[in-house]
């Protein structure tokens, strides 16, 4: 009795395990690029200027995605002005999370802006205050 190819490739190929652990990868590497993207706009925090953290909370409310101006503005921000210096990434860190991947560029800028605005909410009202001083 002949076994068809279809038979084989079924008794040897179990879609849903592949399935399942290409998401598990997907998972991971999606956090992986969250938090290095925070923990880069924690770091990157400390050399913004009063005006860049004011452009950033105003383009966190207002929302980015993929196809705006403002994801290509603050990814070329990203790429040449906190990349190249002295807080940038190690070198090829970022290329290895973010494997031509639009989207995992998106979560790591959305995440930097959520460090930086992390940094930026809890020294607002000390900045503010010295204003009114």
């Amino acid at each position: 009795m002949a076994i068809s190819l279809q038979e084989q490739m079924t008794a040897t190929f179990d879609s849903e395990s592949l399935v399942q652990r290409l998401r598990e990868d997907k998972k991971t590497i999606e956090e992986q690029v969250q938090e290095q993207g925070f923990n880069f706009g924690v770091k990157s925090a400390s050399s913004l200027s009063y005006q860049e953290f004011h452009r950033i909370a105003n383009l966190n409310v207002a929302g980015i995605n993929i196809d705006s101006d403002a994801f290509a503005e603050l990814w070329d921000f990203l790429d040449h002005h906190h990349y190249q210096n002295q807080n940038r990434l190690e070198s090829g860190e970022l290329s290895h999370l973010l494997p031509d991947d639009e989207e995992n560029k998106l979560t790591f800028v959305k995440s930097w802006m959520a460090g930086v605005l992390s940094v930026w909410h809890e020294i607002k009202n000390k900045v503010d205050s010295e204003d009114e001083e």
